[in-house]
């Protein structure tokens, strides 16, 4: 179970950081042109 626990958080964080990523990408490109 916290095996489980700690994947699906390890996703959540992956994808929040992702988001995160693809949202500063988007500013700096918005910036720029």
């Amino acid at each position: 179970m916290f095996a489980h626990h700690a994947r699906t958080t390890n996703k959540r964080t992956l994808s929040l950081t992702f988001d995160f990523l693809l949202y500063t990408k988007c500013q700096i490109w918005n910036i720029s042109h």
